[in-house]
């Protein structure tokens, strides 16, 4: 089986990030890239668009991120590009952050509330979760006021579903099933 050259690419980061002592500076960057990509759908088309030079990818890069991201991070998105692989940026970064939870035994859950939770209610949530698979927590919120009350808590391909809106839709399922 051969292995994504995207994986390949945030293997090579992690070793040297790792033996350089830079591995959570660059998370934080790649963190910061990586929710850029989800707002920026010009920062998507750039990277991935070939009618673009190196240089100007180069100047773009530089120009773009040189005072929100560390000097390592930098280089890192300067050689894939030379490499001509900044096509694969979004899941490179995404293969490095999983190396790196996997590294420092962290669990990235995601959790979906109808309302706002405050901290006492997240750091709540997260100590369950941390009893349960004994690993610290890394938590996205996101409010979604269709589940009507509830959340519901993704946990890799797990999902735990404590809305009322999954709640109503399973009683109708069972009111409207014939006996």
């Amino acid at each position: 089986m051969q292995i994504p050259i995207s994986n390949r690419y945030a293997v090579m980061a992690f070793d040297l990030c790792k033996q350089n002592d830079w591995l959570d500076k660059v998370y934080e960057d790649f963190e910061s890239l990586q929710h850029f990509f989800e707002i920026s759908e010009d920062f998507n088309d750039f990277i991935t668009n070939p009618a673009f030079t190196h240089l100007k990818r180069v100047e773009v890069i530089q120009k773009l991120l040189h005072k929100h991201i560390s000097d390592v991070t930098l280089r890192i998105l300067l050689f894939i590009e030379e490499k001509k692989h900044l096509d694969l940026l979004d899941e490179i970064i995404s293969d490095f952050l999983e190396l790196y939870r996997k590294e420092k035994n962290i669990l990235k859950v995601k959790i979906v509330s109808s309302t706002y939770l405050n901290q006492g209610q997240i750091t709540k949530i997260c100590e369950q979760l941390h009893h349960r698979f004994k690993k610290k927590m890394e938590y996205d919120l996101v409010i979604d006021p269709a589940l009507i009350g509830g959340l519901k808590i993704f946990v890799g391909d797990m999902v735990y579903d404590f809305c009322f809106k999954s709640q109503l839709n399973r009683f109708r399922e069972r009111i409207l099933t014939p006996v």
